[in-house]
C-alpha cells in the first residue's frame, strides 16, 4: 500500500472510531466503509461496522460472514512479517479501550474477538503472542468483563490489564481503592438505581453533599452529565437512566477563573502527561474549551507536556505515581485537577481513555508526548513477551 493510501486509511479509521464513540452510528459506518474500500481487511473499520450496526440493532454485519461476531474472529495481518500477534478481548458494546493507536497495523498483527464468541479452551484459538484485555468498563460491559475474567484463568500467554484489576476501576471502585490517599481529594460517590416511580428529591439519601454531579453509568465523554444544586432538581435534571453515579462536586476553579483538567496515562504503572484542558465551564473537555483561539492556554499545555513534574510539583507528581501503583494496571488513564491547597483532585481513573496523535496542526505540539506514551507501551509489550524492542516474534 502506497504511503498516501495508508495515510488516508488511518484518517478514515480514526474518523470512523471517533464517530462510533460519539454514537453517530450511520456516519461511523460510512467512514468505515470508505476505509474498507482502501483496505478490505482493515480491522478497525470492520469492528466499527460491527459495533455500529449492533448499536443500531441490525443483525447483518457489513463486513460479511467473516466479521459476524457469533461465527468467527476478525484478524488483521501487520505490514511487518515479524510483528507480534495480539489477541484483543473486547465487547460488542461500549466501554472498550481504544487500541488503534496503541496496537497499529504497522507494528502488530491483531486477532479481535468479541468475548461473547470466545471458545472455552485456549487451544481453540489461533496462535497469538500476547493478550490485550480491551474491556475497560465493568459498568458498560458486565457480561464481557465476566467472560474476560474467566478467560484469564485459562490463558497461557501474558495479558495486558488483568480483568480483576480492571474491575476495580468503576467510579465507586476507584473511590474505595484510593480512599486512604492523604495527598488527594477523592470525592464521595454513590451508585444509585432509579426508583420504580422515577427520580425523587430524596433519591440519593442524606450521605452526599450538594452540589452533585449525576451521570449515567457506562457513559463517557460527558454524555448525560448534569450538575444538581439541590435535591428537588433530581426530578427534572437527572438523566433518564436506570442507574446513575452521584458524585459530590468540588469547585476546582483556579484563582485566574479557569478550570483546569489534566490527563496522564499510566503505562506499566508509570504516569506520562497526555493533555491539559483549560476551560471556562466546570465540565471540561479538550474539544469544547476554545483553546484553539487562545495561544496562551496552548502554551500552558505545552509546558505541562514538556515538564510535567515542574508544572505539577513534586507532591502532586508523587501522588500520581502512588495512584498508578495502587491501580496496578498495565494501561490506564487519569483525569485530575490541582486544588488551591496543592492537593490532587481526582475526577476518574480507568483504562478506557483514548490515546491518539493530533492531525490538527494547531495542536500538533502534543504529538511528542503522545509518542512517548506509545513508545513506553511498545517497551512494556516487549518486556512482557521477553523479547527485545525489535519484536522478533516467537515461533509457533
Amino acid at each position: 500500500m502506497v504511503p498516501d493510501s495508508l495515510s488516508a486509511l488511518f484518517d478514515l479509521e480514526d474518523q470512523a472510531d471517533e464517530l462510533l464513540q460519539a454514537e453517530a452510528y450511520e456516519d461511523a459506518i460510512s467512514a468505515a466503509e470508505a476505509a474498507l474500500a482502501i483496505d478490505p481487511k482493515s480491522l478497525t473499520a470492520l469492528l466499527v461496522c460491527a459495533q455500529a450496526q449492533n448499536a443500531l440493532g441490525r443483525l447483518a454485519d457489513a463486513a460479511g460472514d467473516e466479521g459476524h461476531r457469533q461465527q468467527t474472529f476478525l484478524a488483521e495481518t501487520a505490514y511487518q512479517p515479524s510483528a507480534p500477534v495480539v489477541l484483543i478481548l473486547s465487547s460488542t458494546g461500549k466501554g472498550n479501550v481504544p487500541d488503534q493507536h496503541l496496537l497499529p497495523r504497522t507494528k502488530y498483527s491483531r486477532i479481535f474477538w468479541f468475548l461473547e464468541s470466545l471458545p472455552e479452551h485456549d487451544n481453540d484459538l489461533p496462535a497469538y503472542d500476547i493478550v490485550f484485555n480491551a474491556v475497560g468498563d465493568l459498568d458498560a460491559a458486565p457480561e464481557a468483563h465476566a467472560l474476560a475474567a474467566g478467560f484469564a484463568k485459562l490463558c497461557k500467554r501474558p495479558m495486558i490489564n488483568l480483568p480483576d484489576r480492571v474491575g476495580r476501576t468503576s467510579r465507586t471502585g476507584v473511590a474505595d481503592l484510593l480512599e486512604g490517599c492523604q495527598t488527594a481529594v477523592i470525592p464521595k460517590v454513590r451508585k444509585i438505581e432509579r426508583p420504580s416511580g422515577g427520580w425523587t428529591p430524596d433519591a440519593c439519601g442524606s450521605d452526599l453533599r450538594y452540589p452533585l454531579i449525576a451521570r449515567p453509568i457506562g457513559g463517557h465523554g460527558g454524555e448525560g452529565v448534569v450538575l444538581i444544586d439541590r435535591p428537588e432538581q433530581f426530578t427534572s435534571l437527572v438523566p433518564d437512566a436506570p442507574v446513575i453515579y452521584a458524585t459530590e462536586f468540588v469547585d476546582y476553579r483556579s484563582p485566574d477563573g479557569w478550570y483546569r483538567k489534566y490527563r496522564a496515562i499510566f503505562i506499566d504503572r508509570k504516569p506520562y502527561p497526555y493533555h491539559l484542558a483549560i476551560g471556562a465551564n466546570w465540565l471540561v473537555h479538550h474539544w469544547t474549551t476554545g483553546m484553539d483561539h487562545d495561544a496562551g492556554r496552548r502554551e500552558e499545555e505545552l509546558r505541562f507536556l514538556d515538564k510535567p513534574r515542574d508544572v505539577l510539583g513534586d507532591k502532586v507528581w508523587a501522588t500520581l505515581e502512588s495512584i498508578g501503583a495502587t491501580l496496578d494496571l498495565d494501561f490506564a488513564g487519569i483525569d485530575f485537577s490541582i486544588l488551591q491547597d496543592g492537593r490532587l483532585l481526582l475526577f476518574e481513573a480507568n483504562p478506557t481513555m483514548l490515546v491518539h496523535p493530533e492531525d490538527d496542526q494547531l495542536f500538533s505540539y502534543k504529538n511528542f508526548a503522545v509518542q512517548n506514551i506509545i513508545d513506553a507501551f511498545d517497551r512494556m509489550i516487549a518486556r512482557k513477551m521477553g523479547r527485545p524492542p525489535s519484536f522478533q516474534r516467537r515461533q509457533v
